[in-house]
């Protein structure tokens, strides 16, 4: 019923011996219409306006809708090319076409091309001094904090969260690198300045921070009990410097093997190891 009413519509149009203003298309372009001239007509502003409306009627496209609300003056030229570039970008993504078509690499591969080209003409960013680059980006900086947008505007479980998602991303690109920065970190021993007492890089400020002890005394333990000595005395008989919670990694023993001072705890480790048996042999 609204193709035969949209047909006789243009049909009278057609007929019509008087000067129209604006051409329109009967089939669109986005149905399959063409240029040529049987499928012109010449409508005034109104006529075309309703025109678009029947055709949005009929196949329900958006370019119909937006073209006869601008038409009838509902909306002014910029809204017109806002709501186009949105709805351009969302066909964009529906079909996959453009730059949402394209893979990972291939955007990558742009990307670069663009920069280059970018930095050959000396255009955009490219053509900034160092001193006008530092200038916009404090610009920048100064309205995202005034405003309160992005980070600056995103409340502390916002940022915690984001934090921990980028801290995954980060160790997911560079897992070997950080596993081998950590484990060299954690093989470098500190000592506490207050209790004297040795951690790894990972733990000793953690430590210092929650650490109770007075800067003037240690802590020094028989394996049972551990008590608190001043710095110019003397450890008591069958007391060793550290807790006994940590005694087992601060002692070093002479290893019966090989004869080289290793850790209380690792001690059972060190043996089991060809290392040591080579050694010893």
């Amino acid at each position: 019923m609204r193709k035969r009413k949209y047909k006789h519509s243009i049909r009278k149009k057609k007929q019509r011996c008087c000067m129209y203003t604006e051409w329109h298309h009967i089939v669109p372009e986005y149905a399959g219409g063409t240029e040529a001239d049987d499928n012109l007509v010449e409508l005034t502003r109104e006529e075309h306006a309703t025109a678009h409306f029947l055709l949005w009627l009929q196949y329900h496209d958006e370019r119909d809708w937006l073209a006869w609300r601008g038409l009838e003056g509902l909306i002014g030229k910029d809204d017109i090319f806002l709501e186009a570039s949105s709805m351009g970008g969302k066909n964009s993504v529906k079909n996959k076409s453009g730059i949402h078509g394209q893979t990972k690499e291939e955007k990558s591969a742009n990307g670069r091309k663009g920069a280059a080209r970018g930095k050959e003409l000396g255009v955009g960013i490219f053509g900034f001094t160092k001193e006008q680059k530092s200038e916009y980006g404090k610009m920048g900086a100064a309205k995202t904090v005034a405003e309160g947008l992005g980070i600056h505007g995103a409340t502390p479980e916002k940022r915690s969260k984001w934090a921990k998602k980028a801290h995954a991303v980060m160790y997911a690109k560079n897992k070997e690198t950080v596993d081998a920065l950590l484990k060299k970190c954690s093989e470098v021993m500190h000592e506490c300045p207050k209790c004297k007492n040795m951690f790894n890089t990972p733990n000793i400020d953690r430590h210092i921070k929650t650490c109770k002890v007075d800067p003037s005394h240690y802590w020094a333990t028989n394996g049972e009990e551990d008590i608190l000595v001043e710095l110019n005395k003397s450890l008591p008989d069958g007391f060793r410097r550290g807790k006994k919670g940590l005694i087992g990694h601060m002692i070093k023993e002479a290893c019966p093997d090989c004869g080289s001072l290793i850790s209380k705890n690792n001690l059972s480790r060190h043996r089991g190891k060809k290392k040591c048996v080579m050694q010893s042999a």
